[in-house]
């Protein structure tokens, strides 16, 4: 039994990176002992950026009462991490970047994992040919975070580009495949 957790991070519901990461919790369903739960950040009311103050460090816990508290426990409890996010502007959309910054608190005084060896998918996805590259860094970027910071081991990435303002990852048998499988090794 797994106990995953779903990060959906795009502010379209029915959009690629979304479609993407349902193909991904699709696959990890197939084993009936996993428990799933799925935070979709654009529908929390209040969110707070990280205010950089090391009350977190000390204990061992954010301390910004908002709506992103619950979703931090949720991640610091699960055996296995799923993100799914848009790129917006070559980086992160806005919703993830804050959910990434406050994941500081996951790290102890000394700068160690506090919560380490979760298993994590990521699904990136991005809509301009021009923007391979900064999809590439961002994956790198992100990768650096979770394993290195964080300690967790990086099942799979899917880096996708997609049609823009449509949601072509329905409509890639490839793309849903892959992501079925990553979800069965978490």
């Amino acid at each position: 039994m797994s106990n995953i957790v779903a990060i959906f991070s795009s502010p379209r519901a029915e959009g690629n990176s979304c479609t993407i990461g349902r193909a991904v919790l699709d696959g990890a369903m197939g084993l009936s002992s996993n428990i799933i739960k799925v935070h979709r950040l654009n529908s929390l009311y209040s969110i707070r950026g990280c205010q950089n103050c090391d009350k977190c460090v000390m204990k061992s816990e954010c301390y910004i009462e908002d709506d992103l508290k619950p979703v931090l426990t949720d991640i610091a409890r699960c055996d296995s991490l799923v993100i799914n996010l848009p790129m917006y502007f070559n980086g992160p959309c806005a919703q993830f970047k804050v959910l990434l910054d406050r994941l500081y608190s996951h790290m102890t005084p000394d700068l160690k994992p506090r919560f380490p060896g979760k298993k994590l998918v990521m699904v990136i996805t991005h809509d301009d040919p021009e923007s391979d590259d900064m999809a590439a860094l961002l994956e790198e970027q992100l990768k650096s975070v979770f394993v290195d910071k964080l300690g967790y081991d990086v099942i799979g990435v899917i880096n996708y580009r997609c049609g823009r303002n449509s949601n072509s990852a329905r409509e890639d048998p490839e793309v849903i495949m892959l992501a079925r499988e990553l979800g069965r090794l978490l």
